[in-house]
C-alpha cells in the first residue's frame, strides 16, 4: 500500500513537470499586462527587443528569498540596456510595496528576517486584492492569475525570454547552496547568448 502511494506521488510530480513551465520553452510567452509597484506599465512593449528574466515568487517563500539575493546581484552586475528582470509576485501592490520597504508590516519583516535587501528590479503584483478568508498574519500566495498562464506550480519559477518574446529557458524551484554558483553561471551564459542575438 505504501509503495502505491509513493508511486502515485511520483507520477503526479512527473505529470506536473511534463505539463509545467518546461512545456513553454521555444514557444511565445503568454500575454499578460499590469503595472509594477514603481509605476512601469508591463505589456507586450515592455518585452520588445529586451532579454527578460521573469521570476515568479511569493512573499515568505524561503527559496524565493534566496533567489532574490542572486537576482539583485545579477541586476547590479549586468547593466546591459537590453536586459531586465521582472519579479512577478502572487501578492497585491500594497503587499509588495510593504515588502520592498522598511516599514513594520509582516511583509517587510519577512524580507528582513530572510536578510534580503530591497529588490533592485521590476516587481509586478499578480493580485488585485487579498484573499477574503485567510488566517491573519500569514504569508502565502494570494492568487494565481499570471502564474496559471505560465503553468507555474512551484515557487520560485523562472523564465528567460528572448528579444522576440519566446521562452528560451524555464526552471522551477531553486538550487541547493552547493549548486547555486553553477546555476548562476549557466544563467549568465544564457543571458549573454540571447543578448548577442
Amino acid at each position: 500500500m505504501k509503495t502505491k502511494h509513493i508511486l502515485l506521488i511520483l507520477g503526479t510530480f512527473a505529470a506536473l513537470a511534463f505539463s509545467g513551465p518546461n512545456k513553454l520553452v521555444n514557444k511565445r510567452m503568454p500575454y499578460f499586462e499590469g503595472t509594477t509597484i514603481s509605476g512601469m506599465k508591463v505589456d507586450s512593449s515592455f518585452f520588445r527587443n529586451k532579454v527578460t528574466l521573469i521570476s515568479f515568487m511569493y512573499i515568505g517563500c524561503p527559496p524565493c528569498m534566496r533567489e532574490i539575493r542572486q537576482l539583485n546581484k545579477l541586476k547590479k552586475e549586468n547593466t546591459h540596456p537590453d536586459f531586465q528582470i521582472l519579479g512577478i509576485c502572487a501578492g497585491t501592490a500594497q503587499q509588495l510595496a510593504d515588502f520592498n520597504s522598511d516599514n513594520a508590516t509582516i511583509y517587510s519583516q519577512a524580507r528582513k528576517k530572510a536578510k534580503v535587501d530591497s529588490l533592485e528590479y521590476f516587481l509586478l503584483p499578480e493580485c488585485a486584492s487579498e484573499k477574503e478568508k485567510k488566517t491573519p498574519n500569514t504569508l502565502g500566495p494570494e492568487c494565481y492569475v499570471i502564474s496559471k498562464l505560465f503553468k507555474v506550480f512551484a515557487y520560485p519559477t523562472s523564465f528567460l525570454i528572448d528579444k522576440k518574446g519566446k521562452v528560451r529557458y524555464a526552471f522551477s524551484g531553486y538550487v541547493t547552496e552547493q549548486d547555486e554558483e553553477a546555476y548562476i553561471k549557466e544563467l549568465k551564459a544564457e543571458i549573454a547568448s540571447l543578448l548577442a542575438d
